[in-house]
């Protein structure tokens, strides 16, 4: 059965419908490891809390934070390299650093995981209205709550998809527009949200290094294997690339200019860890 064939069996998609949901399929080999790493950081963040003298409520709660700070790490490390099942897994380690553990705002890297689906397309499915307006509702909410600085990146990331997808699409750059207000709104409400470069020099140290790894990444990241959820095309390398240099570029903002490394730490351990996993098999050929 050829291609064209099977692509006119599968359900059609309405251009409205929220196309960046990712299912887990628990068959998939990586999967299952990941479902059995989270088992066992709930169950072992949990067993530390009463350890060190958290209440029941405290303990479930940092368990349950720690969980998703490492399905995020994992998640974002598939988005910025979908050809290699197993390099997600490196970033995972640093979550338990002294500093870094239980570290993490959870709508940020909520963001950071939406937009990197926005741009390359692992789904695969176009990106709809319905997507955009999604993105933009939860920038503004994660902004309110954490950085407004958030909003800069946003503008270029839907700047560069309405110049990036098959069809143009005007549209969706227009609604950067709004954002730029937004800022100053909400710089005026918080000023204390913007502060520049207030990191150590010990961070910046291990930022630079991270973002020499993401590019050593995007560099030697050629033709893709893997096809999109729902479609039989490979990924598109180059949309694979954008993802990366504007996740490397959303996360240096954050960083420097909020000062706050540790909200996005889970981005910058995902980060390091593919950038790890490539280096030791560029070494390995």
């Amino acid at each position: 059965m050829n291609d064209k064939i099977i692509q006119g069996l599968m359900p059609e998609e309405s251009s409205e419908d929220f196309s960046l949901a990712r299912t887990i399929n628990i068959t998939y080999t990586p999967n299952k490891i990941l479902i059995f790493l989270l088992l066992l950081v709930l169950l072992g963040t949990i067993g530390w809390g009463f350890y060190t003298g958290q209440n029941l409520f405290q303990s479930i709660s940092s368990g349950i934070l720690q969980l998703f700070f490492v399905f995020f790490c994992w998640a974002i490390g598939r988005e910025l390299d979908p050809d290699h099942d197993y390099a997600a897994f490196f970033g995972i380690p640093l979550l338990f650093l002294p500093l870094t553990m239980i570290q993490g705002n959870v709508f940020v890297l909520l963001w950071f995981l939406i937009s990197l689906r926005l741009i390359n397309q692992t789904t695969g499915k176009k990106t709809t209205s319905t997507d955009i307006i999604f993105f933009v509702f939860l920038t503004l909410f994660s902004a309110f709550l954490s950085s407004a600085i958030l909003l800069l990146p946003l503008a270029i990331i839907i700047i560069l998809l309405s110049s990036i997808l098959p069809k143009k699409q005007p549209g969706l750059s227009l609604l950067s527009i709004p954002l730029f207000p937004s800022l100053i709104l909400l710089l005026l409400i918080n000023p204390d949200a913007w502060s520049f470069l207030n990191v150590s020099p010990w961070i910046l140290i291990y930022i630079a290094i991270s973002s020499a790894l993401l590019f050593l990444v995007t560099t030697t990241t050629d033709e893709l294997k893997k096809t999109g959820d729902h479609s039989l095309s490979k990924l598109s390398s180059k949309r694979v690339q954008s993802a990366q240099l504007l996740c490397v570029l959303s996360v240096l903002i954050i960083s420097t200019f909020h000062g706050n490394i540790l909200s996005v730490f889970p981005v910058w351990a995902a980060i390091t860890g593919i950038g790890f996993y490539r280096l030791i098999r560029l070494i390995i050929k």
